[in-house]
């Protein structure tokens, strides 16, 4: 004869099946979420600049005509010139509570404020090292009456034949440099009237162009693409397990 089980038994086994699903669907959900938190992690870490102050040598420090500055393992090469194309030591600038007046200077100039006159600029070579693209400077102690002048050029140590992108004539100083100028050649800065201080560089630190570092947006997609076949194992495992 055959025995069924009784009603109670067959509530039991309903009431632990349910309980099953339910765990393995918060597993499920909890490596989603882990997926999908991975993606954005990369994706925020593949967003990252780094900001050189040209204080990374030292305050108000004498430097030489070419310096390197580093940050973050990555360095920035700045050389100064006078515009008859002799080489000019450099100065860092530091103004205690006044950001403006702080950055890069020339260790000598026509106003002996350690500032660039019309008479110098300040040349920076594009790329970084490693290969990195600059997205922007910003201009100091430009104030009413002075100017800056920012040219690109692909020649070092002369402003002959530089093209001219912006000239800065406010306090706020912020100029975000076009992708065409961003990753090669030379960056020169001058004043175009009294004198100015560069007071920042900021790099963007993963150029998919030059790293090979896929944008942020990559990360996101792909971490979504991986969503359905991490579902897709984990609910075969969970059936294989039921049908044990």
């Amino acid at each position: 004869m055959l025995t069924l089980p009784d009603g109670g038994q067959r509530t039991g086994q309903r009431s632990e099946t349910k309980k099953n699903q339910k765990r393995n669907k918060m597993k499920s959900n909890k490596y989603l979420m882990a997926l999908t938190a991975m993606g954005l992690a990369l994706a925020t870490q593949a967003n990252a600049t780094i900001t050189f102050n040209f204080l990374e040598n030292g305050n108000n420090k004498h430097l030489l005509s070419t310096t390197n500055f580093t940050e973050s393992g990555v360095t920035l090469t700045a050389s100064g010139f006078r515009t008859n194309g002799a080489a000019a030591d450099l100065y860092s600038k530091y103004t205690s509570g006044d950001p403006g007046e702080t950055g890069l200077g020339m260790n000598t100039d026509l106003g002996n404020d350690h500032e660039i006159d019309v008479q110098h600029f300040i040349q920076l070579t594009l790329p970084t090292t490693p290969v990195y693209s600059l997205t922007s400077i910003m201009l100091g102690s430009v104030q009413n009456g002075e100017s800056a002048k920012i040219y690109w050029t692909t020649t070092s140590g002369t402003l002959t034949g530089a093209t001219l992108l912006d000239t800065i004539m406010n306090a706020d100083g912020s100029f975000v440099i076009p992708f065409a100028y961003s990753a090669s050649g030379y960056l020169d800065i001058t004043a175009g009237a009294a004198n100015v201080l560069l007071e920042s560089a900021t790099f963007d630190v993963t150029p998919t162009q030059y790293s090979g570092v896929p944008e942020p947006s990559t990360y996101v997609a792909g971490a979504l693409m991986l969503l359905p076949f991490g579902y897709s194992t984990i609910r075969a495992m969970r059936n294989r397990k039921q049908t044990a």
